[in-house]
């Protein structure tokens, strides 16, 4: 499965401290009357300064957490995945750097967890948790990434047709607790956030539609019941550092529930600042 680079790391600088990128970072530079903001999409690398100086701003995001997995079973229902939290986002202005290199990394979004077709066994099939992202550094300042959603599951209250996928995991900001076939979702757990950089996912309530993950700005939403949205997942955190004000790191909404051909659950919306909307349940 190929993972997109959902991080970014940005820098706002004046022009003559003379900034040189290595190779391996991709980057675009806009000049803006004595400063440089270069925004660095992927990579890995750094930056020297030919002379020491003070940086006006610098935003580090790292990559956002991959939403859940579903579970399907023929015929009958569609217990969908939660989204993925947002990468930890980090941002201060006024830093002072000296004539030196700074490792710069920017962080690649996780994985999507696999959807499963369930069956009717003693054993039940369950969506796979996503894969949290990658951090991003600049110099010594780590954004964590964000945690992946929690997979679709038969039975939340953790009897015998129950698995452990359905929990969100820890990170910069948590991913979602997945969705439940039968039972309450009361008892699937939500990742946490990192303080200072994110939020957690959605709590898990009595609704069977998946949790959306956590955004810098504010945790995800708890899903509704049979046929609703998913939670939507947390809004992002707003910044100008580019001139233009822009949000930055939304969790991923997550996906709906459906059951017995009774309306589809639309997905939940995805967070203001790049969260991805959870996905409809549409067998």
């Amino acid at each position: 499965m190929t993972i997109l680079p959902s991080g970014i790391v940005l820098l706002k600088y004046p022009t003559n401290l003379n900034a040189t990128f290595s190779a391996g970072l991709i980057k675009t530079d806009v000049v803006s009357g004595s400063d440089t903001i270069t925004s660095i999409t992927a990579g890995s690398g750094s930056v020297t300064f030919a002379n020491a100086g003070t940086l006006s701003e610098y935003l580090i995001v790292a990559g956002g957490g991959g939403g859940g997995g579903s579970q399907w079973y023929p015929g009958f229902w569609q217990s969908s995945g939660a989204g993925g939290g947002a990468g930890g986002l980090l941002t201060a202005t006024n830093l002072s750097v000296s004539a030196q290199s700074y490792n710069i990394t920017v962080g690649a979004g996780g994985a999507g967890g696999l959807g499963v077709v369930d069956n009717s066994g003693t054993t039940r099939n369950c969506g796979e948790t996503g894969t949290s992202g990658q951090n991003s550094i600049f110099s010594s300042f780590t954004a964590i990434g964000g945690g992946g959603g929690g997979g679709a599951t038969h039975n939340g209250n953790q009897g015998s047709f129950a698995c452990s996928n359905g929990d969100g995991l820890n990170g910069g900001s948590g991913g979602g607790a997945g969705g439940v076939v039968s039972g309450s979702s009361a008892a699937r757990t939500a990742g946490t956030g990192t303080a200072g950089q994110g939020n957690s996912g959605g709590s898990p309530g009595s609704g069977r539609s998946a949790n959306g993950g956590g955004g810098a700005g504010a945790a995800g939403s708890g899903g509704a019941v049979n046929s609703s949205p998913g939670g939507d997942g947390g809004i992002g955190v707003i910044s100008s550092i580019t001139g233009t004000a822009t949000y930055y790191a939304g969790g991923g909404g997550g996906g709906g529930y459906w059951q017995n051909a009774v309306g589809n659950g639309t997905g939940g919306n995805g967070g203001t600042g790049g969260g991805g909307a959870g996905g409809t349940s549409k067998p």
